[in-house]
């Protein structure tokens, strides 16, 4: 890089630098989030505005849908007909599921959303009066409370990559015994065990489509762990029997010149 250094003007240098930083493939997940931009997923102003958006848009009584917003409706079809829901979701920012799901479930529902230390002290204190008696907030998935409940659904959308060993946190899940549960949105490789990366995104461009609360924006990253497509299978069907999967986006992220797809799981625990 010093020779490479000396033959390029500098803001040539400047753009190949940043560019082999943004494809770099870390040995671990602390290596990777010790050199996240601007504090990644655990930026106030991040969190912030994730929970702006989404009372935004709960607000709006979600008046425009996306078609993302169609993995609501399989839940739907499958849970419509039952009483006293007890749903779980893995990374459930403000809840903007929970809010999209009660805007067609009516029945009795607990929500309980998992997420970072970070955002559980913002949304438990400065936006406390707004969180809904449906909604609990919880920091782990060993949490002594929720381990007493009785899961119907466990939900995952775009979430289990950003935890620390995905299929750690997925055997965690396993073993709640949720009757369902529901993977989506999960980047998987075809042929390598595991790679980690830092995933780059603009500050406002997180969490659901709506008006930001800043128009300043920011580059940040945060660790994304993505982990072989066979060994998340062979872990998932142990405890559960598949309803179906599917590619739900083919070639959504293109990591060091290799084509990423997510993929979705639904499934239901074996008897």
């Amino acid at each position: 890089m010093n020779f490479i250094k000396k033959i390029l003007p500098p803001i040539l240098f400047d753009i190949l630098k940043k560019n082999s930083f943004k494809n770099k493939q870390y040995l671990s997940y602390k290596e990777a989030n010790l050199k996240k931009l601007n504090n990644g997923y655990q930026n106030n102003l991040l969190l912030k505005n994730i929970i702006y958006k989404t009372k935004s848009l709960k607000n709006n009584n979600f008046s425009n849908l996306e078609l993302d917003d169609i993995r609501i409706f399989v839940i739907l079809s499958l849970l419509k007909n039952q009483d006293n829901l007890n749903i779980l979701d893995y990374g459930g920012a403000a809840g903007y599921y929970y809010y999209l799901f009660k805007k067609f479930y009516k029945k009795k529902l607990i929500w309980n959303i998992i997420e970072n230390n970070e955002f559980y002290k913002i949304i438990t204190h400065d936006s406390k009066s707004d969180i809904p008696n449906e909604i609990n907030y919880f920091k782990s998935i060993e949490d002594s409370v929720l381990s007493n409940y009785k899961i119907d659904l466990v939900f995952c959308s775009c979430s289990l990559q950003y935890s620390a060993d995905p299929l750690i946190t997925l055997e965690k899940l396993i073993s709640l015994k949720a009757k369902y549960i529901y993977i989506t949105r999960m980047p998987l490789l075809e042929k390598d065990s595991k790679k980690i990366y830092l995933q780059y995104s603009d500050l406002i461009s997180n969490g659901p489509k709506a008006t930001s609360l800043y128009k300043k924006n920011i580059k940040v990253s945060y660790p994304i762990t993505l982990i072989n497509k066979n060994e998340i299978e062979k872990l998932l069907f142990q405890s559960y029997d598949k309803i179906f999967s599917m590619i739900e986006d083919n070639n959504a992220y293109n990591f060091q010149n290799e084509n990423i797809s997510l993929y979705g799981y639904l499934c239901e625990l074996k008897s």
